[in-house]
């Protein structure tokens, strides 16, 4: 039982016991964001849709810290940004950012710094690839959390 990991103390409080199942099973910001796009009608009312809609968009919005339109617009950006990384790129960004909320400035730099391991530049602009153990490395493993 999940609970189980709590101590005595903790299990007579109701307070810490319905904290500790809100982190346990708390959304991160992707699964919010993928709930609210798959999200489908089915069989219930408009209105049911609508408020169930808005719930997943709060959560959502919530999750990543937007408080203000311009957080709002910076969180569209980043979101728009990361569905057009590749797959080792996004699971770099997303592993660098963890917990964190990034914007999407931090996002691009993370993204470049990576494409820059990768590939080397030279002065003027000349891309060549570098075929290292450690970009090789770098592109299909996620560092460890901060």
């Amino acid at each position: 039982m999940l609970i189980s990991r709590l101590d005595a103390t903790a299990l007579a409080d109701l307070k810490q016991i319905k904290q500790f199942l809100l982190n346990e099973f708390r959304l991160t910001s992707r699964e919010y964001r993928a709930r609210y796009n798959a999200v489908g009608r089915g069989d219930e009312t408009y209105a049911l849709f609508t408020s169930r809609l808005k719930n997943l968009w709060e959560f959502y919005m919530r999750s990543r810290e937007c408080k203000d339109f311009d957080k709002f617009a910076d969180l569209i950006v980043a979101d728009c940004l990361k569905d057009t990384l590749s797959g080792p790129c996004l699971k770099y960004c997303l592993a660098r950012e963890g917990n964190k909320v990034l914007r999407s400035e931090e996002i691009a730099a993370l993204a470049l710094t990576l494409i820059q391991i990768i590939h080397r530049m030279d002065d003027t602009g000349v891309v060549s690839y570098i075929r290292s153990e450690k970009a090789r490395t770098i592109m299909h493993n996620t560092p460890k959390e901060d």
